[in-house]
């Protein structure tokens, strides 16, 4: 996603290499079935730009030519013209199309676009109750932040390591490990955070850079032999990141050296490596790289706003469309905005010391950032006629309502309650329903024991309930219930304890080596063999759709708010077996509550009326009353 070097330098096998990068980003979003790992085309970009700007700011340096101003004007120039046509086409579509608070979070989004700080947007939105990623059209310019703030600070760092003849490769070398060190050590707590910070991913770019300054100091002299070693080798590598990485690894960490060190690779073989030579610099791998800065910028929010409107994953044929579409955009972005700014006349009328598109770009960019600061304080600029929309059905919906009413109605856990607090990702996580008396029913697990809460606590009033949850899989040997466990072990008056999980998606975090059903028994043994009553329940289905289609009129509505009952039973038999397997061994009653939304052919969100979740698989207010009424009425052991 940076510019292309003068043409005595021009490598076309680079274009090549940013097509691989934007081709499997593009394959990650639009068909993630098929290439699970194209998320690292984001670090093989980020190697790219980091050689690219090392290697212009180096030889300025060196031939006594360097210019801050000259250097920020060739970056505006190249970045500035795609980014202000999508900014505002996203904008202007949104304003027909999106709610009040979707809208909201828009202008946010637009604002940090235009700020070049979306990665620290995003990470301040960094949360268990964030919005989805699919819902935030402008989510893939984090990448852009991080670049650009790396421009505003590298070129500085080399003048100043030039300017005082320090060792320029000590310093790369340096600040890459230093980086590294930082990406590596917090990753395994912090995975969501380190993603977008700048300092996790600066190693990334600074690889480039490292490369960059062996060329200039001739320390990278490279023969046939090893040309064509480095050319397969970084070939094979990125496309082994594709191949075995998924959603779930953790990222980037160590496992970002494979990309990194691919592109690297191949970049040093230059192009008269195998791969560089014959699939990199062919015309369609050249092609695709030109356009390759605006085919990243089109393919999100495409899709993103496909999944909005519809809401739901589109279907793979529709998907497929859009990343066409993106093509033809990106196409056309380059050849009619991109090129005549960047080469065209504006840049030869000069205004003082800056250029007339410099200028122009500029202000354009500053009022766009402007006018999304305006949509996100006015809330969405709720006046709209799309932002208040028909309304299909009752009931909450989003996370917001039911924490109000948990607040409103009932009392935070006091500090005794666990070694340390209970409070993170923004939201007390520890609820009871009386203030003072002492704790007798407790729901341990995740969110979804933290749903049931609710209906719970209205529908026994005499009882004292309490959630304690954390985002985990609850079982002895997670350390992060060990304070949980060890509260309502020690606390005699607890009586009653409900674990429960999202287990169809929890069971994957069974510790290596460790047998997930010998876990769930041990912990419950653990309770039983403490005087407790202990039971364990199957959870709610999940659905692939957003409440909003069941509760709004929106131009592409559900007739039906269900999934069919093979779906849902097809998530369910991947724990089913499982907890029945852990709650035998130690005769423990498993509460069965699929069954309160589930029938014999499908599975619903709404009851009547009213709908049910406020999200894809929690209860909202409704349906937490819902499920507790039907669940003690089966069960009476609950009650005592």
């Amino acid at each position: 996603m940076t510019t292309r070097k003068p043409s005595e330098t021009y490598r076309p096998d680079i274009d090549g290499l940013r097509a691989i990068a934007v081709l499997s980003v593009l394959g990650y979003h639009a068909v993630p079935e098929w290439i699970r790992g194209g998320f690292v085309g984001v670090d093989v970009f980020f190697v790219i730009s980091g050689y690219l700007i090392t290697t212009g700011l180096l030889e300025t340096l060196r031939d006594n030519r360097f210019s801050l101003l000259d250097f920020y004007e060739r970056r505006i120039c190249r970045i500035f013209p795609a980014l202000i046509t999508v900014l505002v086409i996203c904008f202007a579509f949104g304003w027909f199309t999106l709610f009040a608070q979707e809208y909201e979070q828009l202008g946010k989004h637009t604002a940090g676009g235009a700020g070049f700080v979306s990665n620290l947007v995003l990470l301040a939105d960094v949360g268990y109750f964030d919005n989805a990623a699919e819902t935030k059209p402008l989510l893939h310019l984090w990448s852009l932040g991080i670049e650009e703030q790396y421009y505003a600070i590298w070129p500085l760092i080399l003048w100043a390591t030039w300017r005082f003849r320090l060792k320029i490769l000590p310093m790369i070398v340096s600040l890459l490990a230093i980086s590294f060190f930082f990406n590596v050590y917090h990753l395994e707590h912090r995975a969501q955070t380190i993603f977008y910070l700048p300092q996790s991913r600066a190693w990334e770019l600074l690889a480039g850079s490292l490369l960059a300054g062996l060329e200039m100091e001739k320390a990278a002299v490279v023969c046939a032999r090893t040309r064509l070693a480095l050319s397969l080798a970084g070939m094979a590598a990125i496309l082994l990141a594709i191949a075995i990485l998924t959603s779930q690894s953790l990222f980037p960490g160590w496992w970002a050296i494979l990309p990194v060190l691919g592109a690297a690779s191949l970049i040093a073989a230059g192009q008269a490596g195998l791969v560089n030579r014959t699939i990199l610099s062919s015309r369609p791998m050249v092609a695709i790289g030109l356009i390759s800065y605006p085919l990243y910028l089109w393919h999100w929010p495409l899709l993103s706003f496909a999944r909005i409107l519809s809401g739901e994953e589109p279907a793979l044929p529709v998907r497929i469309l859009l990343a066409a579409l993106a093509i033809v955009l990106a196409s056309l972005t380059y050849r009619f905005i991109e090129k005549p700014i960047r080469f065209g006349r504006l840049r030869r009328i000069r205004l003082g010391p800056v250029s007339a598109a410099m200028a122009s770009l500029s202000a354009a960019m500053l009022a766009i950032g402007i006018l999304g600061y305006g949509g996100f304080a006015n809330k969405g600029f709720a006046s709209r006629a799309s932002a208040t929309p028909a309304e299909l059905r009752v009931g909450d919906i989003g996370p917001t309502p039911y924490f109000q009413y948990l607040k409103q109605r009932y009392y935070p856990c006091p500090s005794t309650v666990a070694s340390h607090s209970l409070e993170f990702e923004g939201v007390v996580r520890c609820f009871q329903s009386r203030a003072d008396e002492q704790v007798d029913f407790a729901l341990i697990g995740d969110s979804h024991a933290e749903q049931l809460f609710l209906g719970l606590a209205e529908e026994l009033p005499n009882r004292n309930v309490i959630f304690l949850i954390r985002s985990g899989l609850p079982i002895r040997s997670n350390e992060t219930f060990s304070d949980i466990f060890s509260f309502v072990l020690k606390t005699q008056s607890i009586r009653t304890v409900i674990i429960t999980s999202r287990w169809s998606t929890r069971i994957r975090e069974t510790p290596a080596g460790q047998d997930f059903t010998t876990e769930l028994a041990r912990t419950l043994a653990t309770f039983r063999l403490a005087g407790k009553n202990v039971f364990l329940t199957d959870d709610f289905p999940t659905f692939n759709f957003d409440p909003e289609i069941c509760k709004y009129q929106r131009g592409l509505t559900r007739s039906h708010c269900t999934i069919s009952i093979d779906n849902a039973n097809s998530e369910r038999s991947t724990f089913l077996r499982m907890i029945a397997a852990a709650a035998d061994r130690e005769q423990i009653p498993v509460l069965k509550t699929w069954h309160y939304l589930c029938r014999s052919s499908d599975c619903s969100m709404t009851l009547g009326n009213q709908i049910l979740y406020r999200d894809r698989n929690h209860l909202n207010i409704v349906g937490s009353k819902h499920v507790a009424t039907l669940l003690l009425h089966d069960y009476p052991l609950l009650q005592n």
